[in-house]
Parts: C-alpha cells; sequence; structure tokens
C-alpha cells in the first residue's frame, strides 16, 4: 500500500487545475453505455487522478483493489515490454530472429521460413485466413485456439489454421495467436541462454513488474494446461488494479524503460514503440481505419502498441500533428502513453474505444503542442 503512486479523486482535476478550463464530463463524452465503464485514470505530475469502479450493481466499495483483465493490453505491457528487455539484454539483433529458430513444435500452416520476432510483433505474418479488420480475429479457428488449454492443442491451433497469404512484414492482420507464438520463440530464445528452467513471463516479473512495485495480482499470467508450469500467453492474461496500469504508463511514457537508473528496456526500440523514433509513419505496419468518416494512414502497428497519428486536418483544434501510441484490449480497454507524458487509461466492457475527446481535455492541462 505504501508503495502505491498517490492519488486523488478524477474530479480535483478541475480545482488542481482551476484555469484550464477542463471539463470532467468530456472524459466519457460519447459513449452510448457510459454504464459499461469500469473505471477511467489519468496519471499527471506525479499524480493518480482515479474516478470510482462502477459496476451493474452500484459503486465499488475498494475500488483501488478492484482487479482489471487485461485482455489484449497484455500485448503492449508485457510481450511488446518482453521483446524490449530481451533487446537490452542480448542486443537488437534478436528482433530479427526467425520464430521457427525457436517454436520447434511448429507444425503444418502457414509459411514460416522468413517470418521474423518482429514481424510477428507487428502483426505482418502473411499467415491468415483473411486481411479483412480484425476478420481472423472473429473466425471459428481463432476461438479454437482461444479456449484450447493443453500447450499441444494450443500451439497446434496457432498455427494449422492460417495459410500463407503474404510476404512477411507486409500485411497487418490482427491475430492473438500470432502473440502467443511470438511468447513461446521469446520463451525459446531465453532458455537457449539462461537454460531450460528460464521463464520469459518471470524474467519480466522480476526485472520490471517487481521492481515498479505492482500488485501482487499482476505477478502471474494465465498459462497453457491450467498450470503454473504451463506456458504464458502473452497475448491476454494479465491482471490489473488502478496502480498498476500508472505505474506501466509511468515506466514505459516517463521513465524511458529504467528503474532506479538502470535501463531495462532497450531505448531505442521503447522509442520505436512510442512511435518517437525519426519517420514515425513508417514504423511497423499501416492499420486500416474504420472510423467515421475514415482517416487513411492515419493508424499504425509496431511490437504489440497501437498508435494514431493526431492531424491538423483530422483535429483542427490542434496546431501541430503528433501520435498518440496506446495499448488497446478487447471490451473497450484503453492505456494511452501520450507524447506530453500523461497517461490516461479506461477500462469497459461496452466495445467502445473512444478517447479523441479524453486527449482534448487533457491538451487543456498539459499541451500536445508547443
Amino acid at each position: 500500500m505504501a508503495n502505491r503512486l498517490p492519488t486523488k479523486p478524477f474530479s480535483a482535476l478541475a480545482t488542481d487545475y482551476p484555469n484550464s478550463g477542463i471539463n470532467i464530463a468530456n472524459f466519457t463524452q460519447g459513449f452510448k453505455s457510459p454504464a459499461d465503464i469500469t473505471t477511467y485514470g489519468l496519471l499527471i505530475n506525479g499524480v493518480h487522478y482515479v474516478s470510482a469502479c462502477q459496476t451493474r450493481y452500484g459503486a465499488y466499495a475498494f475500488c483501488g483493489d478492484m482487479r482489471l483483465p487485461s485482455y489484449s493490453t497484455a500485448k503492449s505491457s508485457f510481450a511488446g515490454l518482453a521483446m524490449m528487455w530481451l533487446g537490452q539484454q542480448y542486443g537488437s539483433a534478436v528482433y530479427g530472429r526467425l520464430i521457427r529458430s525457436y517454436v520447434p513444435q511448429y507444425v503444418d500452416g502457414g509459411d514460416w521460413a522468413n517470418v521474423t520476432f518482429d514481424n510477428t510483433a507487428d502483426m505482418a505474418t502473411g499467415n491468415y485466413i483473411s486481411a479483412g479488420n480484425l476478420a481472423d480475429e472473429s473466425t471459428s479457428q481463432e476461438t479454437a485456439f482461444l479456449t484450447a488449454e493443453p500447450y499441444s492443442a494450443k500451439i497446434k491451433d496457432a498455427f494449422t489454421p492460417f495459410p500463407h497469404k503474404a510476404a512477411a512484414g507486409s500485411t497487418w492482420v490482427y491475430q492473438s495467436h500470432a502473440t502467443f507464438i511470438l511468447t513461446q520463440a521469446m520463451n525459446g530464445y531465453l532458455q537457449q541462454q539462461q537454460g531450460s528452467g528460464a521463464d520469459i513471463f518471470n524474467s519480466i516479473r522480476d526485472a520490471v513488474y517487481k521492481p515498479l512495485n505492482m500488485s501482487q495480482g499482476s505477478l502471474s499470467m494465465l498459462r497453457t494446461d491450467n498450470s503454473p508450469a504451463g506456458k504464458p500467453f502473452g497475448s491476454y492474461g494479465l491482471f490489473f488494479i488502478q496502480d498498476d496500469v500508472a505505474k506501466i504508463g509511468r515506466f514505459l511514457n516517463n521513465s524511458g524503460g529504467a528503474i532506479n537508473n538502470a535501463q531495462v528496456l532497450d531505448a531505442a526500440r521503447l522509442q520505436e514503440s512510442l512511435f518517437r523514433a525519426a519517420n514515425p509513419s513508417t514504423l511497423g505496419v499501416a492499420v486500416p481505419d474504420t472510423g467515421t468518416p475514415v482517416a487513411p494512414n492515419t493508424f499504425r502497428y509496431h511490437n504489440q502498441f497501437w498508435a494514431k497519428h493526431m492531424t491538423t486536418a483530422e483535429f483542427p483544434q490542434y496546431h501541430c500533428n503528433f501520435w498518440v501510441p496506446f495499448m488497446s484490449g478487447y471490451g473497450g480497454n484503453t492505456v494511452l502513453l501520450l507524447p506530453n507524458g500523461v497517461t490516461y487509461y479506461l477500462f469497459s466492457d461496452g466495445n467502445e474505444f473512444i478517447w479523441y475527446t479524453a486527449v482534448n481535455e487533457i491538451n487543456k492541462i498539459a499541451p500536445l503542442c508547443h
């Protein structure tokens, strides 16, 4: 408890920044079902502003301890983070390693001859059923993968149903099983370096989560075989409290991947993942925009992180263009790592991903253009 970040009610933003004109109500404006929002929070200037925790039966009394399922935000906060940790430990050449060299169990399905760790982290393996937006994620084949518990079945379901369709690195197709495959490849690489007892999740737990003083509930991940000795899922299966989310945000967005003045993550790779390296529009792979109206070529995906290019053409209230990297999870979970150093998150289960108005309000207290 003593290690938690200092908190204030979310409403205190208005009183702490009295001249900003911030409107707290606008943070959830646009949600068709605001009752589906569980909680949201904002970390700025070392203070963690938190909303209450809403349930179908009223406010949850112990909001700071409410367990929030990560869903696919785990792809960023574990798998993407693990890649950066491996890069710091063993050099950036790890990103170009071939999946097939470290997942010997891989079976017929697709073409993995040239697929790298980096391609897989970008959701661009070239092995898929349909390139339609999130089409593969909604298939019965993906459902079979998601529900399989034994490792033998899960790894088979991750490979077999998905034929080769495009060159590795060329086409973005979102697939939770791709992150599972990447996690097993990273695990295999780590075991090659450290021995058969090494475990990629336990390494991140010990190198990042524990030193950040994250909650006990965040120190384990769902694993295959319904066993603590199983393989970590990677693509989902973490559970956070509000404080955990804010600490991960601070670690990535403010501390540069360092803990106690020691660099834990590959700093260059982190800058890329946050779309702050040179030429961010060339990083990763382009993602189709399904917004209304459509703004083509403004979404990208790299190293398990999403990013949106906020342009003056689409958002005339700003006088500059900037990139917003974010984590995203099933149901409506969003974690924004804003370029002004602010972390904003919202967890919900109404399948609404709405955060542009929140960014507009945050801009009032911490300008995104200078």
